[in-house]
């Protein structure tokens, strides 16, 4: 072969076996976001700027008489009522599953989600949430718990009458692989009433669990994750996104961890409004929210979202057992 064309076909070798570009798309986290590791192969990064003063797009307006917890601020904290604690040990997955979280459809595939999950394994103990008596223990195909008959599979509810809480409280634990209770019986926080599984219109292992006030029907729903104890170290995030007329809206909040004053370009989560369906979807009597996390680690964050091409944040501070509650107001 002439030199000229093995020189030619040596560099069309080698411009066809060029590597395509790394994919940097950020991952959005559970918890606090990792350290990235170096790796052999030198790629750009994305580096922590300081954190901008809050953005004045973000109103404040005297609360609802509905929501006075926060008086005239846009953000507080409270102590919350957090009286349930986890319904799964701790040998098995104590976090909340954040794909189907409470209020959602995931965007209309699914029924509206009256409760929130706990992914474990077949047979792993489910524990009362609180002392208890037990009202219901079984199969769920002729009796109606839900939209339909036969919805959570072996389920058990339980009723409360807790110190400090006028309400009589319900929770729910659905898709059992078997109950270890009857109805009647009294049961103390922590005692095993059954084992997940995945009965009912389950798909996968895991446990479905509700809280119910006032009435043990599927119109009395809340947020458990107002409800359930915050896991060691974190606190709870509940929220408002209201218009200038004070009706809620439709949103998705963006949350980003700030430490030792610097903003982390990675988001911790993202949290969606609440969807709207004939089904009820209720916020707490006292917050009137529409978007609510828990477990969120203690510390600082920045709130952002976007509506109708403006940007709207806010700085909040999340404290280990407590509430933060926020209101924005987007035009």
């Amino acid at each position: 072969m002439r030199p000229l064309l093995r020189l030619a076909l040596v560099i069309v070798l080698m411009t066809g076996c060029a590597p395509s570009a790394p994919d940097l798309t950020p991952l959005i986290q559970a918890a606090v976001t990792e350290t990235v590791q170096p790796t052999a192969t030198p790629v750009p990064t994305l580096t922590a700027t300081p954190f901008p003063a809050p953005s004045a797009t973000v109103e404040t307006r005297p609360p609802e008489p509905s929501a006075q917890a926060c008086g005239e601020g846009p953000v507080c904290s409270l102590d919350g009522h957090f009286p349930f604690q986890r319904p799964i040990g701790s040998t098995g997955k104590q976090v909340i599953e954040r794909s189907y979280p409470y209020g959602s459809t995931l965007d209309g595939m699914l029924e509206l989600h009256h409760g929130v999950e706990f992914y474990n394994a077949q047979g792993t103990p489910i524990l009362a949430a609180a002392d208890g008596t037990v009202i219901f223990a079984g199969d769920d195909k002729l009796t109606l718990l839900s939209w339909v008959t036969g919805y959570y599979g072996n389920v058990v509810v339980l009723e409360h009458h807790l110190p400090g809480l006028p309400e009589t409280l319900y929770t729910l634990y659905g898709h059992q692989y078997q109950v270890n209770v009857t109805a009647g019986q009294e049961v103390g926080v922590g005692e095993v009433i059954g084992y997940v599984g995945a009965t009912g219109s389950a798909r996968g292992s895991h446990l479905h669990f509700e809280v119910r006030v006032s009435n043990n029907d599927y119109k009395s729903n809340r947020n458990p994750e107002l409800w359930l104890q915050p896991l060691p170290g974190t606190g709870a995030l509940a929220g408002r996104i209201e218009d200038p007329g004070g009706g809620l809206t439709k949103g998705k909040v963006n949350i980003q961890r700030i430490e030792n004053g610097v903003l982390n370009p990675f988001s911790v989560a993202a949290v969606e409004t609440y969807a709207n369906a004939a089904q009820p979807i209720n916020p707490d009597d006292i917050y009137q929210e529409n978007f609510a996390i828990g477990d969120l680690p203690a510390g600082e964050y920045r709130l952002s979202l976007m509506n109708n091409g403006a940007l709207y944040e806010q700085v909040i501070k999340i404290e280990a057992g407590r509430l933060t509650l926020v209101r924005l107001v987007v035009r």
